[in-house]
């Protein structure tokens, strides 16, 4: 089905194609977050993984992902990538050239898109490219490997909010591929990760809408609150917007030790934005639970579908 959404044929291999080259240990995987079988048509089971390598195989998603990326200004770690299997791909003869792109591009210091990995993990890049001498003994098939993990595994921890992103909302809809939308987080998965859900916002409404029901509606009040308070440029709006927290604190069961923390902070000039993360955790921690319980009841995909805009 989405092999054919995505023009991928039905016997099509990454570990063919783009992964023939790279390193086992490289191939990280990212567990589903989203019906993401759905998204690439892969004969996959329901508790199986990804490779965000799909990303490559398909012009359309990889499009919107840079955007994506773009937009959190990390679009680097995919251009790298893609260089980098061009890079693994070539001849002897080509690898000097495209080395020596992948160093200018995105490794050497002010480079346009410098790619932000450990000194360590480039200074054997550094010592190869700028040696007098630059030949093939030195720019050889896994001078960038230590880099490609690094890259891999900071593009691994962006997929998941991609896929949870306003952007990504969009190119379903382009699609006409409402289906796409409906979530099956496993809350239990190691990549679960509660907060990835609140920043959504008919996912938030939906789960404030099954906790109002049933009376639990005051801690995702309280967590929207946190949030304003965080974004508020203005100091006194945000003292304003503290102080209401704080108020609503004492009528919470929350820690007495955090509640005097918050307080204190509050008679401090400057209001840090990371005030309550004491009670962001808490809540967090809640939320989760709430989740859990949730995401077992019957209607959970057609309660989502109702706030999809």
């Amino acid at each position: 089905m989405i092999k054919k959404f995505f023009g991928l044929s039905a016997s099509h291999s990454v570990s063919d194609d783009i992964l023939s080259d790279t390193p086992t240990p490289f191939r990280n995987r990212l567990s589903t977050i989203f019906s993401i079988g759905e998204v690439f048509d892969l004969p996959i089971g329901e508790n199986e993984d990804i490779q965000i390598d799909l990303v490559f195989l398909n012009s359309d998603i990889r499009n919107n992902f840079l955007l994506f990326l773009r937009n959190m200004y990390a679009e680097e770690l995919l251009l790298f990538l893609e260089a980098y299997n061009e890079f693994k791909k070539a001849s002897n003869e080509q690898k000097i050239e495209l080395g020596t792109n992948l160093y200018n591009n995105f490794i050497r210091n002010g480079s346009k898109y410098e790619i932000n990995a450990q000194g360590a993990t480039k200074k054997p890049i550094f010592d190869a490219m700028e040696s007098e001498h630059v030949n093939n003994s030195l720019i050889h098939a896994t001078l960038f490997d230590e880099v490609y993990l690094e890259v891999y595994q900071l593009l691994h921890a962006e997929f998941p909010r991609y896929l949870l992103s306003d952007i990504f909302l969009d190119f379903a809809k382009q699609k006409n591929r409402f289906d796409l939308l409906i979530p099956s987080l496993d809350y239990e998965s190691s990549s679960f990760n509660i907060r990835h859900v609140l920043e959504v916002k008919y996912l938030f409404d939906a789960i404030l809408e099954y906790a109002r029901v049933r009376n639990q509606e005051q801690d995702f009040i309280l967590w929207d609150m946190i949030q304003s308070f965080k974004k508020e440029p203005d100091m006194q709006s945000r003292r304003e917007i503290g102080l209401s927290i704080s108020k609503k604190l004492r009528d919470a069961f929350y820690p007495s030790d955090v509640r005097q923390v918050i307080s204190t902070r509050l008679l401090d000039e400057y209001l840090d934005s990371q005030i309550f993360a004491e009670v962001e955790e808490i809540l967090c921690d809640t939320f989760t639970r709430v989740y859990a319980s949730w995401s077992q009841t019957s209607d959970f995909e057609e309660q989502i579908r109702v706030f999809i805009k």
